[in-house]
């Protein structure tokens, strides 16, 4: 409908009908002056009728080893060659190869390869697991970032393959996290339980350490603690999470030392009444004198222990406003 028929229709017709064609004047005009959505192609359709091509920002393909440009480049990367043929790049792109590029970085820290060079031959089982993801994920960068790209279709299959790798991998990732982190957790707990019965059946070998014995308790409860507190706050997983399960990126066992030592700094907090709990029976107070509430408060303590760096931080503020305040 043009401006011209619209007139016709309104005004010149046996049976003009001036609101019909006001009407389609005002849906004319918002045809013309409607926006392009970010999506919507550029370019106009070619004579017969066909959407044209749209064109891709980079070329896409897996290093040769034999070739010498990809020397020094690993098997397990995928190479984003820029054509120099599309300028800006869209943005669509962009973000589609940057979200690539992360899903290859996940990829590579579930599988991680010491052979970062040459493909290796013949490949382990693990090394062909992650050789099928990184086919799948070679032809999805293609589908979206090479002539003719199409970003939307090949998003839609980026978010299908994290599903897949997330439904096969995910288990074994959190299994494998919880079991590295729970062997030197029973370890580390079973090694405090002894000293603990040791102390208290031998008080004569160190009255010192037997009038602390029951922090041994309390580093058993914040092993235990500290093991439930990783499937207390994940219990489910995302994608993202695959390569990195906790955010600070410490090892298990650091992991453990690490919370441990804060847990003893805190229990001399309750042992010098710096600090007073009382939640029922539990008082803080008599930590070094009743074996079984140490044990609850080492468990309480491990389940909350991202919490623990910022609790010891602020006693130790409060102390030094303290001094600082008397000096």
């Amino acid at each position: 409908m043009t401006s011209a028929s619209a007139s016709k229709e309104g005004f010149d017709a046996s049976q003009a009908d001036p609101q019909a064609a006001m009407e389609k004047v005002h849906s004319l005009a918002g045809a013309v002056t409607r926006p392009k959505s970010e999506g919507e192609a550029v370019a106009r359709p070619t004579s017969d009728g066909v959407p044209p091509t749209r064109q891709g920002a980079y070329k896409i393909r897996l290093p040769d080893s034999t070739a010498q440009s990809d020397k020094g480049i690993g098997w397990q990367e995928i190479l984003f060659e820029g054509t120099s043929e599309l300028f800006p790049i869209p943005p669509d792109q962009l973000s589609l190869k940057a979200d690539i590029e992360t899903t290859l970085m996940t990829l590579k820290g579930i599988f991680p390869d010491k052979n970062e060079q040459a493909t290796p031959r013949p490949m382990t089982p693990i090394q062909r697991r992650y050789l099928a993801y990184q086919i799948k994920l070679l032809g999805i960068a293609q589908t979206g970032l090479q002539t003719p790209a199409d970003p939307n279709s090949a998003r839609l299959s980026l978010e299908a393959l994290h599903a897949d790798i997330l439904l096969r991998e995910g288990p074994r990732v959190k299994n494998s996290y919880m079991f590295h982190l729970g062997v030197p957790a029973a370890v580390l707990a079973a090694v405090s339980a002894v000293l603990y019965l040791v102390l208290r059946n031998n008080p004569q070998a160190s009255y010192l350490l037997y009038a602390y014995r029951n922090l041994f308790v309390l580093l058993t409860g914040t092993m235990i603690g500290t093991w439930l507190s990783f499937g207390l706050r994940r219990p489910r997983i995302v994608f993202k999470d695959l390569s990195a399960l906790e955010e600070d990126m410490m090892e298990p066992a650091v992991r453990l030392i690490f919370t441990g030592l804060i847990a003893i700094a805190i229990a001399f907090v309750f042992a010098t009444e710096m600090v007073n709990i009382n939640i029922g029976g539990l008082n803080s107070a008599r930590l070094l004198d009743k074996g079984s509430s140490a044990l609850l408060i080492g468990m309480l303590l491990g389940v909350s222990e991202l919490a623990l760096p910022g609790v010891l931080t602020r006693r130790a503020s409060q102390f030094v406003s303290e001094v600082g305040g008397k000096a």
